[in-house]
Parts: C-alpha cells; sequence; structure tokens
C-alpha cells in the first residue's frame, strides 16, 4: 500500500493540450493566435486528440497505481462538458487506488465531494503543505512547513525556492504523465535541500519535521 501525489490530469480538457504541448498535440493541430492563444484546426481534431490524452492517462495511472493505494491529486483534476457524461464520477471509476481531491482552479464539478483547499503531513523527516497553487510569499506558508507540494503550474517548472522554502510541482506535465510515489518525492528533496546546503546559498528552516 503506497501513497502517490499528482495534479494537472485535465482529463477531458482538450485545450490543455494545445496550452501546454502536450505529447498528444501533432502537427498542424491548431493555428498561433495573439497573446498565445491558439486555435484547432478543427473539432474533430481536437476530439481525437483529447481522446488520445484520456485513454493514456488513464492506463499510465494505472500501471503505476494500485488498488490499495491511495493518490492525493492537486488539483484540476477532470473537465465536465455540458455535452458528455464523462464527470469526475466517470473518471474515478476507471483509476485504480482510492482518489483524494484538492480543490483547483478548473474543479467545479459538483460530484467530486470533500474537496480539501490544504493540508499539511510529515513525511521523511519533512512537514509538507498540500495545495492547489503554488504560494507566492514564504509568509503564506505556515512556519513549521519546510516544503510546499503544489500543481497549477503545468511544464513551467519542476521545482523553485521561495527564500529558503523548497517548492515543488507534481502536476503530470513534469512527471511523465503519472503520479509520484511519496517516497521518490522525500527522495528528490532530500536531494534538493542537501545541494542547496553544500552550495551555500542560505540557510534551510529548521523547522520542517522532526
Amino acid at each position: 500500500m503506497s501513497e502517490l501525489f499528482t495534479a494537472d490530469m485535465h482529463l477531458g480538457h482538450g485545450n490543455i493540450i494545445a496550452y501546454c504541448k502536450r505529447p498528444w498535440l501533432q502537427d498542424g493541430d491548431v493555428e498561433e493566435l495573439p497573446e498565445g492563444r491558439v486555435r484547432w484546426v478543427s473539432p474533430e481534431i481536437k476530439e481525437a486528440r483529447t481522446v488520445a490524452m484520456n485513454r493514456a492517462l488513464v492506463q499510465f495511472w494505472n500501471e503505476t497505481v494500485t488498488a490499495k493505494d491511495t493518490v492525493k491529486h492537486l488539483g484540476d483534476f477532470c473537465l465536465h462538458r455540458r455535452d458528455s457524461d464523462e464527470d469526475a464520477v466517470y473518471w474515478e471509476k476507471k483509476l485504480n487506488g482510492k482518489l483524494i481531491h484538492f480543490k483547483g482552479n478548473h474543479d467545479r464539478s459538483r460530484e467530486i465531494k470533500g474537496m480539501l483547499g490544504c493540508a499539511t503531513m510529515k513525511a521523511g523527516g519533512h512537514e509538507f503543505l498540500l495545495q492547489h497553487r503554488p504560494p507566492e510569499r514564504i509568509e503564506e506558508v505556515p512556519d513549521f512547513c519546510d516544503v510546499v507540494l503544489c500543481g497549477h503550474v503545468h511544464e513551467a517548472w519542476e521545482h523553485k525556492w521561495i527564500g529558503s522554502l523548497l517548492v515543488v510541482n507534481v502536476g503530470v506535465d513534469v512527471w511523465n504523465f503519472r503520479p509520484v510515489p511519496l517516497e521518490k518525492i522525500v527522495a528528490v528533496v532530500d536531494k534538493l535541500q542537501h545541494e542547496r546546503k553544500s552550495s551555500g546559498l542560505g540557510p534551510l528552516p529548521c523547522n520542517g519535521g522532526s
């Protein structure tokens, strides 16, 4: 039985394929518009790429997660289109394990029950804050936390430092579109914090975990 983390699956959300240049986008699928916007060349192409993404995300999830595992999804799980019955419950039934939802800015489905805004947890000698959006200032994070796990930023970055606070993006776009085991996250955090300490860039938080 394992605990895993992920974010930003955006199941059913075709436009995310174009915006984040996900692997299911093919040459000629979209036209570039001003201000970074895009337009699909046809609804049929958009639907085909969306179906391919959905199928792959479900496959990757079930190859990684067993029925006994728990996955904490840190926001933006799926897009519920009015012309489709593919709501959150539809997707949950296709995915292995127990799913715990954290609310993202695209999570508007009333079918998702008990979504969390944020939470803290201890693991591997660290105290983690879990939430969808990364913090902008260290003052937004409880003093006892030394790591933030988040989503929202997609492929923009894998991790960053806010002062001495480590923020790790667990979104699918930077983790090969699969949930990440807690043990791997702890190993990455240990490595990054060790590198920072060795580089002399500044002190690490002295309040993270025991």
